[in-house]
């Protein structure tokens, strides 16, 4: 009772962790039989061994067991998720008056054996009465039958593409002049040109879990798991049987893996195209599926029950983590083993960190942050199973990009950043390293411009783009407002949280067309499920955008919010007017491109005046003067001689010594003589005199040798060369 029914009550609530596990009812089975079964065998080996240490040792040791089992109850009764100083004094208290009371009283004794039967109860309610238990129990996953649904001849149904975009807002996409800046996302902008853009899209969450479930269903938001069982009712169900599924989930299981798998299956191709020759067509038949992970299982129940029992430990990256935030994690583990590719005009391999199936739950835990690491071997992957398929199919991926963190170049080069700084771009509290992460956000934004302009071209050219339905949307925005949280939208300005980009090409469509009405993410079933011949047999919150219904609303955007890392702000449902948020998104986003010839980043650098002439010379010959200032670069060894196979530094930082000057002085960085980049000097994380800047792609490569100088600019000094330490 003090391990098994503590644990399966946990267990029993989080769903997910199974889901992301390929766990099956079996699986699920024998972990419940486990927990019921071994701490008792341990126990009774212990008591064993106590009787062949002699008489005497036994009941000293039965008693103790007793008022250890009741102190790990108590202790997981009264705190969660880690026990503080005084749930452990009281669960010690009780322990020991429960054991002093068992050893004294027969009576005692006799009620304690009845508890046998709670692990029993237990077992049984995780089973079949828990939402881990109706995962395989529900009946409700099963396709909508074809026939219930279908308004088109079967011949007539159209292809899907559904391209989810992941922390994006709309303000990115724009110029001074409020339209999609053709020379940083011409892809964007093509799509703008072909398709229909609806530039008042917002969503209804600015969390993922909530946000993309509200997407594929037409109905309101919940607070529960982005699961299929949590929302049975939704697109993947009701195309189940008129299409083939290809679908890459990110952050969500809202397709039962046993119509998707856990990575994307590629349709069965046409009799004239038999389909890439490095295709393998993957038969999801059970036997296929992968295998249950029951390491990363059994590994995590152990972190869980001494997070609840043992004071002090970090329960953040087990027990907190598991219970509150795993589903973000999703479908990291999804990920396969593709060769990464390289897009047009590009020359250098796309980043495609290692991760393979022998990845512990807690090695991609560490990866919550570094989600995007993985993206591109996702979209290589659907990219391999775009051919001319035999039947009508819905290619669904969900790109968690340009999400955070931001690492990459609009050429595709990764770039690593300094020790202690891994969370960069989640600080708002300075203006110059929220405007540093509001570029580097566009620069990856750019990188994805690239993607998706190959990803339609494959479409494209394999004749399929033309009569399918396209959506490209994305499920959330993100602000970059000094002083306040990226996601909290009443803090920040609501537009950025709440206005993420939507195009959608009709089969057929060649003419681009706007769009300004109130469009929510509530409308896009309803509109994918018209265009292609499919009615839906459950209520739904959206219209179908086709026939103009939009345009009859009013201009209220409702958006709903739950307690979460992101939403730190009480719960509710919010409402916002149209007018205002369409103001708002139309200021300028991104600094203008830079002119031919000019070093990326050079318009970042344009609030330094003078010094930003700088920017592409030669450092040793403009530093007219040195002065004995120390500069410290953090990580200097990796950015001189970055080690062969790691991902070169892409951002440097350090601290000047208490002499250097503070006032109306620039920072200059060189690498190998020649000034690449600029920074204020200001106060970061508590440090004075501190100093950060990006570098420009491929400043810094790997296995060579580098050069990195640090100088002051004022404008009656000039530059000065410092020491580097």
């Amino acid at each position: 009772m003090a391990v098994a029914q503590p644990l399966l009550s946990v267990f029993g609530d989080n769903p997910e962790f199974f889901v992301f596990l390929d766990a099956r009812r079996a699986d699920t089975v024998v972990f419940a039989v486990a927990l019921v079964m071994i701490p008792p065998a341990v126990l009774f080996a212990i008591e064993i061994a106590a009787r062949l240490g002699g008489t005497r040792a036994v009941t000293p040791v039965h008693v103790t067991l007793v008022g250890l089992l009741v102190y790990l109850f108590v202790v997981q009764l009264v705190s969660s998720p880690s026990p503080g100083p005084l749930a452990v004094l009281g669960a010690t208290v009780v322990g020991g008056g429960s054991a002093w009371l068992y050893h004294r009283y027969r009576g005692f004794r006799t009620w304690t054996r009845l508890l046998v039967v709670v692990p029993v109860v237990a077992t049984i309610s995780f089973l079949f009465g828990s939402p881990t238990g109706e995962l395989f129990t529900a009946a409700a996953v099963a396709p909508v039958e074809a026939a219930e649904v279908l308004l088109v001849p079967e011949d007539e149904v159209p292809s899907i593409i559904y391209l989810v975009l992941d922390e994006f807002p709309t303000r990115t996409l724009l110029g001074a002049d409020g339209l999609i800046d053709e020379d940083r996302f011409p892809n964007f902008a093509q799509l703008a040109e072909t398709t229909t853009w609806y530039p008042s899209h917002s969503t209804v969450s600015s969390r993922t879990e909530h946000a993309v479930p509200a997407m594929l269903t037409s109905q309101e938001p919940r607070d529960v798991g982005p699961l299929f069982t949590d929302h049975p009712d939704n697109m993947f169900r009701l195309l189940g049987e008129t299409h083939h599924l290809t679908v890459s989930e990110s952050l969500t299981a809202m397709c039962p893996p046993s119509q998707c798998g856990l990575n994307p299956l590629a349709p069965p191709p046409a009799p004239s195209d038999a389909g890439p020759t490095s295709v393998e067509l993957v038969d999801p038949a059970p036997d296929t599926d992968p295998a249950f992970d029951a390491d990363s299982l059994y590994d995590r129940t152990v972190d869980v029950f001494f997070d609840r029992v043992v004071p002090g430990r970090d329960a953040t990256g087990s027990q907190a983590d598991f219970e509150e935030t795993f589903t973000d994690v999703a479908t990291t583990m999804a990920t396969t083993t593709s060769t990464p590719r390289v897009p047009p005009a590009t020359t250098d391999t796309l980043p495609d960190p290692d991760l393979d199936n022998d990845m512990t739950v807690d090695d991609f835990w560490l990866r919550v942050r570094t989600v995007p690491d993985t993206q591109p071997r996702r979209y290589n992957d659907m990219l391999d199973t775009i051919f001319a398929p035999a039947e009508p199919t819905l290619w669904f991926l969900h790109l968690v990009l340009p999400h955070f963190p931001w690492r990459f170049h609009p050429d595709g080069t990764e770039y690593g950043l300094p020790t202690g700084l891994e969370e960069l771009g989640t600080d708002r509290t300075n203006e110059w390293v929220t405007e540093l992460s509001r570029v580097r956000h566009g620069l990856q934004t750019e990188y994805l411009d690239t993607l998706l302009g190959e990803m339609l071209g494959r479409f494209d050219e394999a004749g399929i783009y033309d009569d399918a339905v396209l959506v490209v949307v994305a499920d959330h925005g993100e602000s970059f407002e000094l002083d306040t949280a990226g996601r909290d939208f009443e803090a920040a300005v609501p537009s950025d949280v709440l206005y993420t980009p939507l195009f959608i090409k009709f089969p057929g469509q060649t003419e681009g067309e706007r769009d300004d009405a109130n469009v929510n993410v509530f409308d896009l079933l309803p509109t994918v499920a018209s265009a292609a011949g499919v009615r839906i047999p459950w209520p739904v919150m959206g219209v179908d955008l086709a026939t103009g219904a939009a345009e009859q609303r009013d201009g209220t955007k409702t958006v709903w919010r739950f307690k979460g890392e992101f939403e730190p702000r009480e719960t509710g449902v919010f409402e916002y007017q149209q007018a205002d948020l369409d103001a708002e998104v139309r200021r300028p986003g991104l600094p203008d491109p830079p002119a031919a010839g000019e070093l990326p980043l050079t318009d970042l650098y344009a609030r330094f005046g003078d010094a930003n002439a700088l920017v592409g010379q030669s450092f040793s010959a403009n530093a007219a003067s040195s002065a004995p200032v120390e500069a410290t670069v953090v990580d200097r060894n990796r950015i001189e001689s970055p080690p062969v196979g790691e991902v070169p530094i892409g951002v440097v930082s350090g601290m000047l010594s208490d002499d250097a000057p503070t006032d109306d002085a620039v920072v200059v960085v060189a690498v190998d003589d020649a000034i690449v980049s600029l920074s204020p000097i200001f106060t970061f994380h508590d440090v004075a005199r501190s100093f950060l800047t990006l570098l420009p792609p491929l400043a810094i490569e790997p296995g060579g040798t580098h050069r990195i100088d640090i100088g002051w600019w004022t404008e009656a000094a000039g530059l000065v060369a410092l020491d580097v330490g």
